[in-house]
């Protein structure tokens, strides 16, 4: 095939034949263009992601008030620890920078040792474990035990290197589902012919995985009316099944991924840029060419 060609699709009730035309023989600046389909095994992705912000935002919404208000079954507000506001702002803040925070770990570990599969695989663990912690330790045995405070600083910690570590790899992950670059030209079975867009697929891909984001948002809406009328450890209760099923899910569709092995992480090369530099009195020290000279 030489540069200036473009495989077309022909499709008709009987045959699908292939046949190679120049770009100009079709006139492909005024065909249109349509996302090519989507593959199956990316909607796969998006019930983790799914899963995996009905987890965070279901769990996240009933902190405040679990944090700040003292357990009493006589008062119309929910609470269970009764440590205040002010420490229940500065808890929540810090749990939010940490689940941001950590996609630095997530992509590092991904990146440097693990892959993108088995790095998601095993922060779907880590957040299990932490949940775990939290819903244990929110048990009305639990706070009387007074394991609640500790068990949820515990969970914040585990689970937001959870968070962190999906949502730095499962965007490129459900990317690279994907794997045409070029455009192309097809005939419909209407007879019009159309240029399929990488691009255009891309974009849609996308529009699903933020609908998926958008949809699992809406968690607080079930986990707030569980706190408030039944208790706090069913409202993390229910978070926690849907992230079991949503890790099921993934790791039993192994098999169907394209899994990218790791290939060096950008964070480890410039952590050893600067220490070179640090050690060497200078970046001229820790250019290639002078690397390369000193056989490192």
């Amino acid at each position: 095939m030489t540069p200036n060609t473009a495989t077309v699709e022909v499709r008709d009730n009987n045959r699908t034949s292939h046949e190679e035309e120049r770009p100009e023989d079709v006139g492909q600046d005024r065909l249109r263009r349509i996302p090519d389909k989507i593959p199956w095994v990316v909607l796969l992705i998006l019930i983790v992601e799914l899963g995996e912000r009905f987890t965070y935002f279901g769990l996240s919404a009933p902190i405040q008030n679990y944090i700040k208000n003292p357990h009493n079954p006589g008062s119309n507000l929910p609470g269970a620890l009764g440590r205040g506001q002010a420490v229940a702002t500065a808890l929540g803040n810090f749990f939010r920078f940490w689940a941001y925070a950590s996609t630095v770990v997530g992509a590092t570990i991904a990146d440097q040792c693990l892959g993108r599969f088995m790095t998601i695989a095993a922060a779907c663990g880590v957040y299990i474990i932490g949940l775990v912690i939290l819903v244990a330790t929110s048990t009305p045995a639990g706070i009387e035990s007074g394991a609640g405070f500790g068990g949820l600083i515990a969970a914040m910690v585990v689970i937001g290197l959870g968070t962190g570590s999906i949502k730095a790899n499962v965007t490129p992950m459900c990317a690279e589902q994907y794997w045409p670059d070029t455009a192309y030209t097809e005939q419909l079975k209407s007879g019009e012919w159309v240029i399929v867009d990488p691009e255009l697929t891309v974009e849609r891909m996308f529009n699903w995985f933020y609908w998926a984001v958008n949809v699992g948002a809406l968690s607080p809406l079930i986990t707030v009316n569980v706190e408030a009328n039944v208790s706090f450890w069913i409202a993390y209760l229910i978070p926690l099944v849907v992230i079991v099923i949503a890790t099921a899910v993934f790791i039993l569709s192994s098999r169907l991924f394209v899994q990218t092995p790791p290939h060096g992480s950008a964070v480890v090369d410039a952590v050893r840029i600067v220490t070179i530099a640090v050690k060497e009195g200078g970046f001229d020290k820790a250019k290639p060419s002078a690397l390369e000279a000193q056989g490192a």
